[in-house]
Order: C-alpha cells, then sequence, then structure tokens
C-alpha cells in the first residue's frame, strides 16, 4: 500500500509471532482444572497483541483457543481404547481488520491477527503425554493521507460547515 496515491505509511510495521507450548507427563489423571491454563493463555496473547486499541476494537473471545490449549487427555470411550487412545484437536482463528481515520486517530490501521491453538494427547496404558500450544501472528500498519489529500479533506470540511451554518442563519431568520 505504500505505492498508493491517497495514503503513505504511518510508521513501521509491527509484526510479532509467538508461541505458547505446554508439554506434559501424568499417570492416570481423572480431572483437571482448566481455568488455570486458560488464564495463562488469556495473559499471554493480550503481551503478544500488545496494543489496547485493537484488543478493545476486536473484542477478541480467545475462550475457545484457551480450552484447546487447556485441554489434556486421551479418555476411555471404549473397551478398544483402554490400552491406546490418541486424541488431537485443532482451532485456527483469522481476523484481518481495516480502521478508518477519525478525529481521534487521523490514521487508517489495518491489522491481521491469525491464530492457531492445537492439542495432541497420548495415553498408553495409564501413562498420558500431552502437548497442547497457541501461535499468535500478528501484523499491524497505519498509514496518514498525504498532505495534499487531508488539506483537500480540511478544507471540504470547513467548508460544509461554512455551508451549514449559513443555512442555519437563513432558517433562524425566517
Amino acid at each position: 500500500m505504500s505505492q498508493n496515491l491517497l495514503l503513505e505509511p504511518y510508521d513501521q510495521v509491527t509484526e510479532r509471532r509467538d508461541d505458547f507450548i505446554k508439554v506434559g507427563l501424568s499417570f492416570f489423571r481423572i480431572s483437571e482444572n482448566e481455568d488455570e491454563a486458560v488464564g495463562e493463555v488469556k495473559s499471554w496473547f493480550v503481551k503478544v497483541v500488545n496494543d489496547e486499541d485493537i484488543l478493545d476494537d476486536t473484542k477478541i473471545d480467545i475462550d475457545l483457543c484457551a480450552r484447546i490449549v487447556a485441554a489434556t487427555g486421551a479418555r476411555i470411550e471404549s473397551f478398544r481404547t483402554i490400552l491406546y487412545k490418541e486424541n488431537k484437536v485443532e482451532g485456527e482463528i483469522y481476523i484481518a481488520v481495516l480502521r478508518y481515520p477519525d478525529r481521534d486517530t487521523p490514521f487508517v490501521k489495518i491489522y491481521c491477527i491469525k491464530l492457531t491453538a492445537c492439542a495432541i494427547c497420548q495415553r498408553i496404558l495409564t501413562r498420558e503425554t500431552h502437548s497442547n500450544g497457541m501461535t499468535v501472528e500478528f501484523v499491524c500498519r497505519k498509514y496518514k493521507p498525504r498532505e495534499g489529500v487531508w488539506n483537500a479533506l480540511l478544507r471540504h470540511i470547513h467548508q460544509e460547515e461554512a455551508v451549514k451554518q449559513a443555512e442555519e442563519m437563513l432558517v433562524e431568520d425566517q
């Protein structure tokens, strides 16, 4: 978009990619508290994005991916799965947003967030191994209107305002 006649880069591209991986080993687990792991994933995600504006705009509910990461266990489902069971769960969310300028933020903001979550659990008898993780890929770029475009817009806005005020004065006099 740097070759656009109307817009020019406002600052540098922000690109981040990070992985959150938990690997574990357990023996004959009955249940586990997922809430702690979900909390860890959520706070990690906020650190990776590191932009309150984006978190507020998108209202990303990362619970689904966080629960995939927190899920562990290859559960016994039938007689065949008593000795061996492998379970794999994956999920992906892709968000792309184009934010237009306003008075408070005089730039166009484009950002993309890709979340990929995966949980692999394998149980042989009572010994269970699990590898759970999430990857976040984040790209953000801001553009501002070129000076000539911005000046033309401001002139147009002021003309509209003057016309509106003049019309209001005429209506009041009648």
